[in-house]
């Protein structure tokens, strides 16, 4: 493992440990796994690294895709229950969730911004930032013309507290004046409950 690296470990542990849903997961099994890239440098690339928690996001969202069950609303009805309770004990009634984290794409993040601006980490993608109440935009999220999708889920979705701990960071000369860099760590399945939301707008 690069020395370097293993200094960095802390300042990776630091960055992250504020972001609750990739952070705190409650391991159930993990699977070995490989993020690599092909520089055209030897020495350790914070960017890199970078983009080796980014693809660690992008695989758990798609276990949480995985494990979430699908329930349909019509927005008529949705706008109904909304009428009588709040978006958390609309979850619990309707989607059997006691809500910690949402995950939403742009067409619905209005019903979640806060009224006073969350704190901002500029050195993250914006989806790493809460827009308010423990919700965030979810890029992946796709949706047809006539519809909108949340993701509900009960607890963390990615355990990195261990995850950065077990990376092993491997730098490889592959050519004249190419290198391999390569990420080997564990994506861990986590203890969570999920569902899908799709609300129709038709």
């Amino acid at each position: 493992m690069n020395n370097t690296f293993l200094l960095y470990k802390k300042t990776l542990d630091d960055f992250f440990s504020n972001v609750g849903y990739l952070y705190n997961g409650d391991v159930i099994s993990s699977t070995d796994s490989i993020y690599n890239e092909i520089k055209n440098y030897s020495n350790l690339s914070t960017n890199f690294i970078f983009n080796s928690i980014l693809n660690i996001y992008k695989e758990s969202h798609d276990l949480m895709v995985k494990k979430s069950k699908i329930l349909h609303i019509s927005n008529k009805e949705l706008n109904e229950y909304l009428k009588e309770m709040t978006w958390c004990d609309f979850f619990k009634e309707y989607c059997n969730i006691n809500k910690n984290y949402i995950f939403c794409s742009n067409k619905l993040k209005h019903h979640f911004e806060s009224l006073i601006p969350p704190s901002i980490n500029k050195e993250m993608p914006e989806y790493f930032n809460s827009i308010g109440n423990s919700t965030y935009i979810n890029p992946y999220i796709i949706e047809n013309d006539n519809e909108f999708i949340l993701f509900i889920v009960d607890g963390g979705i990615q355990s990195l507290v261990y995850g950065i701990q077990n990376m092993d960071y491997i730098i490889e000369k592959t050519s004249t004046d190419k290198w391999s860099h390569t990420m080997n760590y564990k994506l861990y399945n986590c203890n969570y409950n999920s569902c899908k939301l799709i609300i129709n707008n038709s």
